[in-house]
């Protein structure tokens, strides 16, 4: 009876060794459900206007699951990061997020209340962010369960991008050993403790993982780019070659505007680009290209004589400060200054380490010039200045026959022609972008 009664406390103590932490958020709206096994076993459950995606952390992988027209795709985040690295990596997001958290005083308020089932304690949290002050109202706890709840979701974020929980500075675990159940747009609805099967964890047998495609040979991954010369990548002709390798014809303007040599490197060739090789066909001749190397070290030059954007260093900026950019994770040296009467923006294109720099000649004319610093930065503006005469623009006989020709094209009155062009001239934009 004794040995009867020893077994059963034992098994109970073991059943709730094993109990796994379920703990669901409503954050701004979304419902978050963590469930959390073990170090080895988590997931994470999103909801959000009726649509569902689950991130999976399953030894050390974790998968990000989504359901889309009756299928359910699965994207390992190990191939992601494969990605990034191909195009020469990038300091984690989370990292940047840590370094930019404001410095903050605690008041401890002494008041204690009940959220999702959890005791809390209301702290006051102020201190000053961008320069202009804040003051918050949190709810935190010390339960050990849920800080180790906290902790585990902390984890299964960092591991995505690369790195590991730092409780010093962690924005859920403000003080070591008190993690965030109740803040603005933030709190826990419920947290529970209950045993869940092992499938629970397990991604769905009728999971496909989704191939990534290998952007790092796409987007310029082979040739004199890449340490396997024999790598073509699809658009590498926009690195190696003048215009991607489609022209239309000598360049008009910008012929006039290079000089044949420049810090070692030589001007190779340039020419009217012709996107897709179609913008021949519609005598769309507003983008010329040339290309100068210096061995295996290309520099694209671009002139766009009908871009009233300002450029591809002031568009991405614009889309990094709004947090909409897809392609460029970040920008490093950025600088802006101008060239006679001519303004520039500089910046280093991250992660992708495109050196770019966009020289607005007048409100539709972008001198573009680009190049991927495999081998360490040059000093791009000091090399512009002596490659490119931005004098012999404003001399250009055929500047002035191209414009016409771009109005006269402009004027068709074939709708459907009209409507090609336009197609034709987002070609040439999205490849300017390229080089």
């Amino acid at each position: 009876m004794i040995l009867k009664t020893l077994v059963s406390v034992s098994l109970l103590a073991a059943t709730l060794l094993q109990a796994d932490y379920i703990s669901t958020y409503d954050m701004d709206g979304e419902t978050q459900t963590f469930l959390y096994h073990d170090s080895a076993h988590s997931k994470l459950i999103n909801k959000s206007d009726g649509k569902s995606s689950s991130i999976y952390k399953i030894d050390k992988k974790t998968y990000i699951l989504n359901k889309k027209n009756g299928k359910t795709e699965v994207m390992d985040m190990d191939e992601m990061k494969k990605l990034a690295n191909a195009f020469g990596g990038g300091e984690p997001q989370h990292k940047k997020s840590q370094k930019a958290m404001p410095k903050f005083k605690i008041d401890k308020t002494g008041k204690r209340v009940t959220v999702g089932g959890i005791k809390g304690e209301v702290w006051i949290v102020s201190g000053k962010e961008d320069g202009k002050p804040f003051k918050e109202k949190l709810v935190v706890t010390n339960d050990k369960r849920v800080v180790k709840a906290i902790r585990a979701q902390m984890n299964m974020f960092l591991q995505m991008s690369g790195g590991e929980v730092d409780t010093s500075n962690n924005m859920f675990e403000i003080q070591k050993g008190y993690v965030t159940i109740k803040a603005d747009g933030m709190e826990l609805k419920s947290f529970k403790e209950k045993s869940l099967p092992k499938s629970v964890y397990q991604l769905p047998k009728n999971a496909q993982i989704k191939k990534m495609p290998d952007l790092g040979a796409l987007f310029g991954g082979g040739g004199s780019n890449s340490d396997n010369p024999n790598q073509k990548g699809i658009l590498d002709p926009c690195y190696t070659e003048v215009c991607c390798g489609k022209t239309a014809g000598e360049a008009n303007v910008l012929a006039d505007m290079l000089k044949p040599r420049s810090g070692g490197y030589e001007l190779e060739g340039s020419g009217v680009c012709n996107a897709l090789g179609l913008s021949s066909l519609f005598n769309i001749q507003s983008v010329e290209g040339a290309l100068y190397k210096k061995g295996n070290d290309p520099i694209q030059v671009t002139l766009s004589l009908d871009d009233s954007s300002g450029g591809a260093v002031s568009k991405t900026k614009k889309q990094l400060d709004a947090g909409v950019s897809l392609m460029v994770h970040s920008m490093k040296d950025y600088k802006k200054g101008v060239m006679g009467t001519a303004s520039y923006q500089y910046a280093m294109l991250m992660p992708m380490k495109q050196q770019t720099l966009d020289i607005v000649i007048d409100s539709k004319t972008v001198l573009s010039i680009t190049r991927i610093a495999k081998s360490g930065e040059i000093d791009l503006i000091s090399w512009a200045k002596r490659a490119i005469d931005l004098d012999a623009f404003k001399k250009s006989p055929a500047k002035k026959e191209t414009k016409k020709s771009q109005k006269s094209s402009n004027n068709d009155s074939d709708l459907d022609k009209n409507n090609i062009n336009e197609n034709v001239d987002k070609a040439v934009n999205m490849l300017k972008s390229f080089f």
